[in-house]
């Protein structure tokens, strides 16, 4: 693998356990805990909130 792309996985890599740590569905031993977010949708009940690495990204506009 050359440097750019290994640059870019490891990057990539940071971004998806910060968007897992935002979620809830991963836990750090140094940051408050957090909870997984809950959307109510009217007829359907509760629904888990799931968010991709691209949307994470755009949401945060965080350049790779």
């Amino acid at each position: 693998m050359n440097k750019q792309r290994k640059k870019r996985y490891w990057r990539l890599r940071e971004i998806r356990k910060e968007r897992d740590y935002q979620s809830g569905s991963l836990q750090y031993a140094n940051r408050p805990y957090t909870f997984r977010s809950v959307r109510l949708l009217f007829g359907i009940g509760l629904v888990r909130v799931q968010i991709t690495t691209n949307q994470f990204i755009k949401k945060h506009k965080i350049n790779i």
